[in-house]
């Protein structure tokens, strides 16, 4: 079975695209990259390529997701340097862009609310998943919750409560709907 791990196409002629693929199995990948062009009779197929390799950074993937406690306010956070990792499936709010991963955990019988405000010109996404970090792996990712007021410069806040007599590791997955540069805020409390 063949299966694409990463693409872009921005639909643009004669501008750069870039691709990027996460490898967080721990072991090494070959992966081959397919270019071609949107048309058969595109008569200017000529192109350069060229690839680079660099360490995952914190909040890439679930396995190393940013850890965060109750209390926790981060602000001017950005998906800047970060990719689109998952899969999200029908229990998830959808977005096209890039993600960031935080974890965070929730004692038994605890409530984790979550809150993100974007700039005024950014659209954000909040989804939650349930620990351990494998589950974010799936061929479609299923959600606790997740929230998407589906405005730029709107407030988005997802509530979760651990119903379980034991501490929960979950992952708040931030997105967005642009590229380029935006920022948000990030508040989480567990009660």
């Amino acid at each position: 079975t063949r299966r694409c791990v990463a693409g872009v196409d921005d639909g643009s002629r004669n501008q750069p695209e870039t691709a990027s693929f996460t490898n967080a199995s721990g072991a090494a990948q070959t992966v081959f990259v397919v270019v071609g062009s949107y048309s058969e009779t595109d008569a200017d197929t000529v192109f350069s390529l060229s690839g680079a390799t660099s360490p995952i950074v914190a909040g890439e993937v679930c396995e190393n997701a940013q850890a965060i406690t109750s209390g926790t306010a981060l602000m001017n956070e950005t998906l800047t340097t970060f990719s689109r990792d998952y899969v999200l499936g029908l229990t998830c709010s959808r977005s096209s862009g890039a993600e960031r991963v935080y974890s965070i955990s929730v004692g038994p019988n605890q409530t984790l609310t979550a809150r993100g405000v974007p700039d005024m010109m950014a659209d954000i996404v909040l989804n939650l998943i349930d620990g351990p970090a494998a589950n974010c792996n799936a061929s479609s990712v299923a959600c606790l919750t997740s929230a998407d007021r589906g405005a730029s410069g709107q407030e988005d806040r997802i509530t979760w409560q651990n119903t379980t007599a034991a501490a929960k590791t979950v992952f708040i997955v931030v997105s967005n709907y642009r590229a380029g540069m935006m920022t948000y805020s990030l508040e989480a409390q567990v009660q």
